[in-house]
């Protein structure tokens, strides 16, 4: 659905001689893009009002696509499979930072958020078939992410006593992106060994 509107809109553009033939699948990718992006905010933002944590969950969607955008990991094959996954992971994501509000399981938050920076910084960045990553680009943006890892972690600190909501926005979102890195590496351990 977001591929064939982005599609249509590139092609759009296209005859209105706005972009140049050449550029219209680098407009597609692009407009896909962004209204995957509104797509997901928008999932993220009414759940956010349904369990009265707008700020929680904007706080997460931000967070955790700033992640997946450098470290990758798991990609769907096909667009509805993709919307499912990413449903399901915003609504447990929601779920989780609900969960921790109403209950004192500082700990566990803290051993999971422990565990998601190692596995981010082991495991990051984690390319795709669609998405090939050379090595000096991995190691470029290993660095981006080394450095993602340290302000998320200095404010999970920082908020964790004033704006532990915030704080625990910030965590489930290394956490799940966490997630998506270890299916992602276990999906290519899994399709070389094929």
């Amino acid at each position: 659905m977001i591929e064939s509107l982005a599609e249509k809109i590139a092609k759009y553009y296209e005859r209105q001689s706005i972009i140049k033939n050449h550029d219209t699948e680098l407009v597609k990718y692009g407009l896909f893009q962004l209204l995957s992006h509104i797509q997901y905010l928008l999932i993220c933002l009414c759940f956010g009002l349904i369990c009265h944590c707008v700020l929680e969950c904007i706080v997460f969607f931000l967070c955790f696509s700033i992640l997946r955008m450098f470290c990758g990991g798991f990609h769907a094959s096909t667009e509805i499979r993709c919307f499912i996954v990413s449903f399901i992971a915003i609504v447990l994501s929601i779920f989780l930072i609900r969960f921790f509000e109403n209950h004192d399981y500082n700990l566990i938050l803290i051993v999971l958020t422990i565990f998601a920076l190692i596995i981010t910084l082991l495991l990051s960045p984690v390319d795709n078939k669609n998405k090939p990553i050379s090595i000096t680009e991995k190691k470029k943006i290993h660095k981006v992410v080394v450095l993602i890892v340290f302000i998320y972690s200095s404010l999970i600190i920082l908020f964790f006593k004033n704006l532990l909501l915030i704080s625990i926005s910030i965590a489930i979102s290394l956490i799940t992106s966490s997630l998506f890195l270890m299916l992602g590496s276990l999906s290519q351990f899994f399709s070389k060994n094929d």
